[in-house]
């Protein structure tokens, strides 16, 4: 049972240990579900094998337990009948009949020299009382007798030596005249057998003369041979279908019998443990033996049966195996047929998400294909009708949105040079006052370029050159306003002149630091420049070294910049607003500061060609 419960658990083990990998799993919620139930039924499924096959195991062993109390029965009434028969052999070598000598006494005569009958007479008469046993005894397959004189008189079903030194040899080489027990020896190639060699036991002993009992005399020896294929034979026709292991042996573990004939003649090494054990099962050698033993202490005999409890169980582990063969297999069909199932129902989800995702991108036409009423046909057919209500919907809101939109822009666009141009206009004046100079027409001939390129340039998306273009003139006029209160540092990688910005962008900026920071302390002041372009975005950082502000200042002048405030904020809430108009979040404009040391203005724009973000101006402004 122990073995079983071991292999139960280490298949369950094994089984929920097992990792899928992910990718099996990812978007299948159906096989997740089935797998889940699946377990759910492979766990009472797997504890009702476990406890049908503890209880099968139990009365496995009780079966064997009631075939080797059987056995055991058996092979003791055998092995008493077959001693009561050699002990009754002995006997009668003393008290052969009311008709016949004892072959004892003729072995006495044998023995004399002056003996009246004539040794061969004797010889023949002894030979013919041991016949009458060894030719209708089919056990015994020997009886040899030697005299004093070490004469041998001998019947067999075998050839033997009569010229063989029985006294000088084992069996009987060992044994003292006066030793008057019964001695047994497992034998096997035999030297003294010339002809049919084959395992026996053996059974020795001394013969006396008992015709005065006060002087009792050793007058010979015995050999008695019981066949052990005979005893085989009936072991086998007991055993039956047991695979139980039979040990005969002697009182000190000295194997007589056994059908581990490897056994016979070695010492049984579990003899002390056996004797201690009034249990049918037991641990020897480190395995679980289910046992059974007899005493037969009339004959200093002992007989032990046992089984290997694995061998017993081993059957219950094969329909084991079979059962969860069978279940893996059912497993694995149901495992395939639920794959198949969910990646049809799978991969008509995805065509209903692809059909969805084409949705989000603005793409109001897209439809899906079914053919089935089911849910999922369902849930298809009324996606195809809300997208037809969607497209319905945004087709008659979209010119008004349009319309609404680009006059937003126009409004926005238009309040952009006011201050500019009245300040510059002012500049010039004053300039004029104080001197007649070249730099005045130079002054008047770049303020020209700038109108004349404010009249030209209709678009609302222009080159990052030609805005550039436009903020070197009117920083050139700032600085001819400022004289050298003003340094410029303007730093553009050329990468990005071909790449579209919406017109006057960095303008307001400019002049918004002009205003605000520069030119409120002592030293000089620096308006830095510096465009470059972060993977997809364009980025033009706008620092000066003016004023600065504190965080709380930073906070409220976002919060301006990205709501309309009136005139008072046109420049960042312009640029803001149109960033957020045409590109949407997360463009526009973010704002950094430190007091009394520097501002920095940080517009972000999709790095797009001029023809692609001109596009976007029709599309959604006209």
């Amino acid at each position: 049972m122990a073995s079983t419960r071991t292999t139960l658990e280490g298949l369950m083990r094994n089984i929920f240990a097992f990792r899928f990998p992910s990718r099996y799993f990812k978007n299948a919620l159906l096989l997740k579900l089935v797998l889940v139930y699946s377990t759910i039924m492979l766990v009472p499924l797997l504890l009702t094998i476990y406890i049908i096959t503890n209880h099968v195991d139990e009365q496995m062993v009780e079966i064997e337990i009631d075939r080797q109390d059987d056995l055991t029965t058996k092979m003791s009434e055998y092995v008493d009948e077959q001693y009561s028969k050699i002990r009754d052999i002995v006997f009668w070598f003393y008290n052969s009949g009311a008709n016949t000598q004892p072959v004892v006494d003729m072995l006495v005569e044998s023995g004399k020299n002056d003996s009246a009958f004539q040794p061969h007479i004797i010889k023949n008469r002894i030979t013919s009382e041991l016949n009458k046993v060894v030719m209708w005894d089919k056990e015994i397959l020997d009886i040899v007798l030697i005299n004093s004189n070490k004469d041998v008189f001998s019947t067999s079903k075998r050839s033997v030596s009569l010229g063989y030194d029985f006294v000088g040899n084992l069996p009987l080489g060992r044994l003292d005249a006066s030793d008057k027990r019964m001695h047994k020896y497992p034998s096997g190639n035999l030297d003294y057998i010339l002809e049919g060699d084959v395992p026996v036991i053996s059974h020795v002993g001394n013969l006396y003369d008992l015709t005065n009992l006060l002087n009792i005399r050793h007058t010979g020896r015995y050999i008695i041979n019981l066949s052990s294929v005979e005893v085989m034979n009936h072991y086998r026709s007991f055993a039956g279908t047991s695979d139980a292991d039979l040990y005969v042996m002697l009182n000190d573990g000295t194997v007589l019998f056994s059908n581990e004939t490897d056994a016979i003649g070695s010492t049984y090494p579990f003899l002390e443990q056996v004797s201690k054990l009034p249990a049918h099962e037991a641990d020897l050698g480190g395995e679980t033996y289910i046992l059974n033993k007899a005493d037969l202490s009339d004959y200093g005999l002992s007989i032990v049966v046992q089984t290997p409890k694995n061998a017993i169980t081993s059957s219950t582990k094969m329909l084991i195996r079979q059962i969860l063969s069978i279940f893996v297999v059912g497993v694995v069909i149901v495992l395939a047929l639920t794959s198949l199932f969910s990646t049809n129902i799978a991969n008509r989800i995805k065509r209903l998400l692809s059909a969805m995702r084409q949705v989000e991108k603005g793409n109001f036409d897209a439809r899906v294909h079914y053919e089935s009423r089911d849910e999922i046909g369902q849930l298809a057919a009324a996606f195809n009708r809300m997208c037809e209500r969607l497209k319905g919907h945004v087709d008659m809101v979209y010119l008004a949105e349009i319309k609404t939109k680009s006059a937003e822009l126009s409004s926005l666009q238009s309040k952009i040079n006011p201050h500019f141009l009245l300040n510059t206009i002012e500049s010039i004046r004053m300039k004029a006052v104080e001197e007649d100079s070249q730099e005045i027409s130079h002054m008047l001939y770049t303020l020209g370029r700038l109108f004349h390129w404010k009249v030209r340039s209709t678009q609302y998306i222009i080159t990052v050159e030609e805005e550039l273009e436009y903020i070197s003139s009117y920083l050139y006029l700032m600085q001819f306003r400022y004289q050298d209160q003003l340094e410029v540092k303007m730093n553009v990688d050329e990468d990005l002149h071909e790449l579209g910005i919406p017109i006057l962008l960095l303008q307001p900026i400019i002049e918004n630091a002009s205003q605000h920071a520069l030119f409120h302390k002592d030293q000089r002041s620096i308006l830095s420049i510096r465009g470059y372009r972060d993977q997809h975005h364009i980025v033009f950082d706008i620092v000066d070294n003016g004023i600065g502000m504190d965080e709380l200042q930073v906070r409220v002048l976002e919060e301006k910049t990205n709501h309309a405030h009136g005139a008072s904020q046109i420049g960042l809430s312009n640029v803001q607003q149109r960033i957020r108009v045409l590109f949407g979040e997360p463009y526009g404009l973010s704002i950094a500061s430190k007091k009394h040391y520097w501002t920095r203005v940080r517009v972000t724009i999709p790095a797009m060609m001029k023809k692609e973000m001109d596009v976007l101006v029709p599309d959604f402004y006209r």
